[in-house]
């Protein structure tokens, strides 16, 4: 038995309005393809934090800060899982054999480089939120 269904990632205009940031999945949730939603939520909590520190009071202007820190990390994230959905997802049986062929044969010293590179860039735990 195999189920499917359709994914359809939701992109919000803005997670700020008034005095009210949305963080985690109710700003961002990433498609399931990034594997970084808990991630995405951490990063964001402290974004929030630390612009709410700096701005000593300012709501309004730390909420602002919050979002032009959070959304390009949430975006870094949304773009590479996109990036992935068709080498994963396809039905194509000649792509699944290539896809299979080179996860097989990748020499894991290279596929570690890979994964670290994926987690200490832009859009890592390590970004400047």
């Amino acid at each position: 038995f195999v189920f499917t269904d359709t994914i359809h990632q939701v992109v919000m205009s803005s997670i700020v309005t008034s005095r009210v940031a949305l963080v985690g999945d109710a700003a961002h949730c990433p498609t399931f393809m990034s594997g970084m939603g808990s991630s995405l939520a951490l990063q964001g909590a402290r974004a929030l934090v630390s612009s709410l520190e700096a701005h000593d009071g300012d709501v309004p202007a730390a909420l602002r800060e919050y979002e032009r820190r959070i959304a390009p990390v949430a975006a870094g994230y949304r773009d590479s899982a996109l990036k992935m959905r068709h080498l994963v997802l396809s039905r194509s049986p000649a792509l699944a054999t290539v896809r299979d062929a080179f996860i097989r044969y990748t020499p894991s010293w290279f596929a570690r480089s890979r994964v670290k590179g994926f987690y200490h860039t832009a859009h890592g735990p390590t970004a400047e939120v």
